[in-house]
């Protein structure tokens, strides 16, 4: 039987990963608002073209996920990153930003649907619950290292150094990975699956199964916030809250500090609690974020939004992400896991595009004070819904049980 600390494994693997990832997420929007001379729909068109190729291509690498050379794909991803963040720093030009840093963001991407799968294919039912859930209460942590740490190097390096820790944190990922994952460990017999790139009825299964649908749409909208808020950070803090660019990172590091203290004590307190109470809670938190955000304290009460909204992301993600194992069947993991990181992904090139569209008619403040409530609104109406259905069909199983 495999260790606990095989889980653990996993989960600083995808942790230290998304370090990587979030420092690159919040270096970008600042590289382009720098040399755009402070162009906020500039920032908004680099962060939708960012995400939009993954948007796209993800699905066509689910069913890899499934494959006997899934190792070698991994690992060739990661260090293509490192290769490309090398590329990045020897020229660092704006022209070169719009091909590697999209190719960056879809290798991260499939890595993640890659960590998720291969972890359900080594650990075991119960492992795999307590991955889920360490590595989304670990979420938080990654996106307060990754800014800080970018933060930190721009008070001693120039920009372009900066970059260094991008790569710093994808090398030790692909060490960490070497360490958690062996082919002979995976427990699937990768002949039972289909060899297409891509296989379309994956898609229709969201449809098809309107509980996935759901929890989908709610992760969609909490996703979209993320992204709003992401992409208009810099621009808030620079111009109306008037900080300096090493203090932009500020929400980062006291919203990640709030966030992590959080998601340590709020499972501790709720742990005899339901899934969909962790998810009401995350959502609950999501609305309170939109509350400070439209309070317009300041930038201390901005960085407590920007901690809330983490909270709550990781508190809702812990529901997600377990119930999303449960409702995708065992033989179809992989390609289901790509289609649906594909269907979340909207969110993002959605989130750039919307900052561009509205950057003409409202302040940056503004257009996320809409979004923050739009989203968290809709997200407690969703989950309203699927515990009231979700409730039903399990009463009616039981009353046919009992019959």
């Amino acid at each position: 039987m495999i260790n606990m600390q095989s889980f653990i494994s996993f989960s600083s693997l995808r942790t230290v990963s998304l370090i990587g990832d979030n420092a690159k997420g919040f270096y970008l929007p600042l590289f382009i608002y720098s040399i755009s001379n402070g162009n906020i729909a500039l920032v908004g068109l680099v962060y939708m073209f960012d995400f939009l190729p993954r948007l796209f291509l993800i699905p066509f690498f689910g069913n890899l996920a499934d494959s006997k050379n899934c190792l070698w794909i991994i690992r060739s991803l990661e260090s293509s990153r490192v290769f490309l963040l090398f590329v990045w720093y020897i020229f660092y030009s704006f022209p070169y930003i719009w091909l590697i840093s999209p190719i960056i963001t879809v290798s991260s991407g499939i890595l993640m649907v890659f960590y998720e799968t291969t972890a359900s294919r080594i650990l075991d039912e119960k492992q795999m619950i307590h991955f889920q859930t360490k590595s989304q209460l670990l979420e938080p942590a990654a996106r307060l290292i990754g800014p800080m740490l970018i933060g930190a190097s721009l008070t001693i390096f120039n920009n372009r150094n900066t970059i260094f820790i991008i790569i710093l944190s994808y090398i030790l990922t692909f060490f960490i990975n070497i360490k958690t994952i062996k082919i002979e460990r995976i427990k699937v017999n990768f002949n039972n699956f289909s060899k297409k790139l891509i296989n379309l009825s994956v898609f229709k299964f969201h449809l098809s199964n309107k509980y996935f649908l759901m929890i989908t749409l709610a992760e969609i909208l909490l996703n979209l916030f993320f992204g709003v808020f992401q992409t208009l950070l810099i621009p808030i803090m620079r111009t109306h809250y008037q900080t300096s660019e090493s203090l932009s990172t500020l929400p980062n590091i006291l919203g990640g500090i709030i966030s992590l203290l959080l998601a340590y004590f709020i499972p501790k307190i709720m742990q005899n609690k339901s899934k969909i109470f962790f998810a009401y809670m995350g959502s609950f938190c999501l609305l309170m974020s939109a509350i400070l955000i439209a309070s317009d304290l300041g930038r201390i009460f901005f960085s407590f939004a920007f901690g809330l909204l983490i909270t709550g992301s990781s508190l809702f993600g812990i529901f997600f992400r377990i119930e999303r194992v449960k409702l995708i069947p065992a033989e179809k993991l992989g390609n289901i896991f790509g289609a649906n990181t594909s269907i979340l992904l909207i969110s993002a090139p959605l989130a750039g595009g919307v900052v561009y569209l509205l950057e003409k008619y409202f302040s940056s403040l503004v257009m996320l004070i809409i979004l923050s409530f739009f989203c968290s609104i809709n997200i407690i109406f969703i989950l309203f819904i699927y515990q009231k259905r979700m409730y039903t069909k399990e009463k009616a199983y039981y009353l046919k049980k009992q019959n």
